[in-house]
């Protein structure tokens, strides 16, 4: 039988973590914590008819912690911008970060794996107890302030497809390796639900675990929940195709 399935949804934008709060739960432990909660997300399918004619609240029951356990979290814009700055070797990235006035430990391998292993993502792939609340300090909403510009200039040459955010993955997937030993793999299709293509897959002992990162810089609830419904459909899909029949687990 396949392993059990875990998506984590990954935003990155300067204010994801007050909006990624709204739809997950908090906890200090790595099992419950960032698992997407089916209350919030439900309050967009109901007062949308084209959602409602593909989810029901049992459908995305199972999509959350069913057949799927999907989790709802954030990537300081910090962390995001120097793993990208220090992996990639993309012309045209690193180009657009010359712009800005980043300081050299930005484009450090170590030091992007230092800021990334305080990430939410680390944690939980660490399996290590992650702190309830936001991070408060002015060297934190500093280095917040300074991605912020780099990163939406990533966006907007994604957004206008000059530039494709496979590359992002590609460098966050090796920052992750280098953090934890693991192998995380970019832009490949899943072992066995092959019509779907994680931006990064992980095989764990116990499970597989696909991450989805969403780099939009529309700081506001409704993104994060069209993104997440859209995303899950499509694995729910292939789900159904590759059992033959309505998932029912």
């Amino acid at each position: 039988m396949p392993k059990p399935n875990e998506v984590w949804f990954i935003f990155t934008y300067k204010n994801a973590e007050d909006v990624v709060k709204q739809f997950a739960r908090q906890s200090e432990h790595s099992e419950n914590a960032w698992m997407a909660t089916h209350e919030k997300l439900y309050e967009y399918i109901r007062t949308n008819d084209q959602r409602k004619s593909i989810w029901d609240s049992k459908r995305l029951q199972l999509a959350i912690n069913g057949a799927l356990k999907t989790r709802i979290l954030f990537m300081s814009t910090n962390a995001l911008i120097m793993a990208v700055n220090s992996y990639s070797d993309n012309e045209k990235i690193k180009k657009s970060l010359k712009e800005f006035d980043l300081n050299r430990n930005w484009g450090l391998k170590h030091k992007a794996q230092e800021t990334l292993s305080r990430t939410p993502l680390i944690r939980l792939l660490a399996n290590k107890e992650h702190p309830i609340g936001k991070k408060k300090g002015s060297q934190t909403q500093e280095a917040l302030n300074k991605a912020d510009l780099p990163f939406k200039k990533l966006n907007s040459l994604i957004s206008t497809k000059q530039l494709s955010d496979s590359h992002l993955n590609k460098a966050i997937s090796a920052c992750i390796n280098d953090c934890l030993n693991i192998n995380a793999i970019s832009e490949q299709p899943h072992p066995w639900i092959k019509s779907v293509r994680p931006d990064i897959f992980i095989e764990t002992e116990g499970k597989q675990i696909c991450l989805e990162f969403h780099y939009t810089d529309r700081d506001v609830p409704g993104e994060i929940a069209d993104y997440v419904l859209k995303k899950l459909n499509i694995y729910m899909n292939q789900l159904e195709d590759y059992s033959g029949q309505k998932v029912l687990f």
